[in-house]
């Protein structure tokens, strides 16, 4: 789930989040994936760098904008089918938008810590506190909604993103070259789960495996939710930042493109973005 920029002259891994903010003025290209709502309007949310959501349909052949100027920083969007909550670095916020008539709330959860990557599971709305190298979450549905705990995990790193299914979290650990995991509830925390072969940007999973983008050698690595059978070419495409899944193609983000590859044969189709203010309709 994340998205990362940063200008192209400068070593991915000499930029702070900061610095990234103002790279933009030099950056052409880039996408912030990705939210699955599984809605009739739209299958994909996907963001760019102008601040603007686009939606497309599962093969990404229909695209158009969804809603423009959200926030200041995307940090990655996350949907629950109903809403689409969208990670704000810039203002330390998440910004909730209901699909339905795009009514938009930028205030609704005021984090303060540098939102990035958020994934939803169950009742609950995780997301990585990049700043702080912590992991926290909010209730979204149910008794208590709006309930927040914070702290979940703490890293000794900037956490870039974050991904569960109800029995462990794991997380992108960035610049560490890290995946990070723990259980639910935090304990039994391995900050060095698994090393990434490059820079761990996004993370998701998929078919009860866990996937994981490595943006600064091209590839998207694969293993067992255990961390075993580890497949670090599983996928090549230049520069994949942002993973989401909906069970039979994973999604992801690079530089200038959003594209999918089939999970179960690897087929792919790859829709590139022309450059940062372009606009999709159709």
């Amino acid at each position: 789930m994340g998205c990362r920029r940063e200008n192209r002259n400068e070593a991915i891994g000499a930029l702070s989040a900061p610095r990234m903010i103002g790279a933009l003025t030099a950056l052409t290209v880039a996408v912030c994936l990705f939210a699955i709502a599984g809605t009739a309007e739209a299958r994909l949310f996907y963001g760019v760098t102008n601040h603007h959501i686009h939606s497309a349909n599962d093969n990404l052949a229909k695209r158009k904008a969804f809603m423009p100027g959200v926030g200041s920083h995307l940090g990655d969007v996350e949907s629950d089918g109903k809403y689409l909550y969208v990670a704000d670095y810039g203002s330390g916020a998440i910004v909730r938008i209901r699909i339905a008539d795009k009514q938009v709330n930028t205030a609704w959860l005021v984090t303060g810590d540098g939102p990035w990557g958020p994934d939803i599971h169950g009742d609950y709305l995780y997301w990585a506190a990049y700043d702080q190298g912590s992991i926290n979450r909010v209730k979204i549905k149910g008794k208590n909604k709006g309930a927040v705990k914070r702290d979940i995990v703490t890293e000794v790193t900037n956490i870039y993103d974050v991904i569960t299914n109800g029995k462990h979290l794991y997380w992108a650990a960035f610049p560490k070259s890290r995946i990070g995991r723990a259980r639910i509830d935090g304990s039994r925390r391995r900050p060095g789960f698994m090393k990434a072969g490059g820079y761990a940007c996004g993370v998701t999973i998929a078919k009860k495996k866990l996937y994981w983008a490595e943006c600064d050698n091209g590839r998207i690595a694969r293993s067992n939710l255990d961390g075993k059978k580890k497949r670090r070419n599983w996928f090549k495409t230049p520069g994949p930042q942002s993973l989401t899944s909906d069970g039979k193609k994973l999604y992801f983000s690079t530089w200038g493109s959003i594209g999918w590859v089939n999970l179960k044969n690897r087929n792919n189709k790859i829709r590139p973005m022309v450059n940062a203010t372009w606009e999709l309709s159709t």
